[in-house]
């Protein structure tokens, strides 16, 4: 189990030899616990969590301005959930993340939202594309008392999912699991 408290993870950087990668924290097939941490300007993903057994607990913790990798422009995602692995989110801010700031995707996935707040999402690097806050594909999330910043919509900014003509936003949860959604412009 890695424990991290009143812990600071930023900068990284992508391989030498390519730019690919530069993920802030990585979690496959562990426990991670991150309590009153920052993890910021790290590289394609903030914090990765991947693989059956694997759990993640994010508490009173910020991710923040994730880069796109350096080889291609891509991703600056805030927080990935992927395939088996488990992840919990309580008190956390994700702010100026790339293409999708928190992002649960694929069989098994699974992950939990309290008290966390999602904004100021940017589209990736490489094409301008998405700024997306919450993005879920084959996978379980469960939220309540959660703030999606809805601010890119407004703006006309939001690329391939921009609404046109849009002057107010709201979200609208059908077959989820999340209460209490507040969208913020």
């Amino acid at each position: 189990v890695l424990t991290l408290d009143d812990a600071v993870v930023r900068d990284t950087s992508g391989q030498e030899m390519d730019g690919a990668h530069g993920i802030g924290l990585g979690v496959e097939g562990a426990s991670a616990r991150v309590a009153r941490g920052i993890l910021g300007r790290n590289r394609v993903v903030g914090v990765y969590a991947t693989g059956a057994g694997t759990m993640l607990a994010l508490e009173d913790a910020v991710v923040r301005d994730t880069l796109a990798q350096t080889s291609d422009g891509a991703h600056g995602r805030g927080l990935v959930v992927q395939v088996g692995a488990r992840a919990s989110a309580v008190r956390v801010l994700f702010e100026h993340n790339r293409e999708v700031a928190v992002f649960a995707g694929g069989t098994g996935a699974t992950l939990t939202l309290a008290d966390t707040t999602v904004r100021d999402t940017l589209p990736q690097e490489s094409d301008g594309e998405h700024g997306v806050g919450l993005g879920v594909e084959l996978a379980s999330v469960e939220g309540a008392r959660l703030l999606l910043d809805a601010g890119r919509q407004v703006t006309g900014t939001a690329g391939d999912y921009q609404v046109n003509g849009a002057r107010t936003y709201g979200t609208l949860n059908i077959g989820g699991s999340l209460g209490t959604v507040v969208s913020f412009v």
